[in-house]
């Protein structure tokens, strides 16, 4: 028979092991010279665990943070496309060349905003791009939860959103590109 009982069976109240307290009357520790299967008392939740049963639940625990970790990391390097046709893995696809696009539309963004200063007027088509492009950024994610809706109980759901967002994107970067200042 095991001798570690689970918290539901220990004792809900503290046993009659003699404590020390502090100042303000938190248990310190147990009674000094206790044999190897005394009793130790916890002191947050006043119940009693065998003292042989704390080193199994430290490596309980261990093991549980280990597993975490080792299951967080697998997931994290999970997110690399493999191109086989699932439809986790085509978001993922869809997602990296979604990235791609944004950072080039970013880029000509940034080449038309600098490219927007100087003059009055300039200084007004600046704060007009500003404008279109916020606006722009809520049609394009209005548009794409069409896509989200439509698809919102298949396994595609996620690649044909990000496959919207990469498209819109690209089209703003060529629009964007093809404006033409003085």
């Amino acid at each position: 028979m095991d001798a570690c009982i689970s918290p539901r069976e220990w004792p809900q109240k503290p046993s009659s092991i003699p404590l020390t307290f502090d100042k303000e009357g938190r248990p310190l520790r147990a009674a000094p010279a206790r044999p190897r299967n005394a009793v130790v008392v916890v002191a947050l939740s006043g119940a009693t665990i065998p003292q042989d049963c704390r080193q199994r639940t430290l490596m309980k625990i261990f093991y549980a943070l280990a597993f975490v970790l080792i299951a967080t990391s697998a997931r994290a390097q999970d997110s690399v496309c493999h191109n086989d046709g699932s439809g986790r893995d085509a978001a993922i696809c869809t997602r990296q060349a979604a990235d791609v696009a944004d950072a080039n539309l970013n880029a000509a963004y940034q080449n038309e905003l600098n490219q927007l200063s100087g003059s009055d007027n300039m200084a007004r088509a600046r704060a007009s791009l500003v404008d279109s492009e916020r606006a722009w950024i809520k049609f394009r994610d209005t548009d794409c939860a069409v896509q989200d809706h439509i698809f919102e109980k298949g396994s595609m759901r996620g690649a044909m959103v990000e496959q919207c967002l990469k498209d819109l994107t690209e089209r703003r970067t060529k629009e964007l590109q093809s404006i033409w200042i003085p």
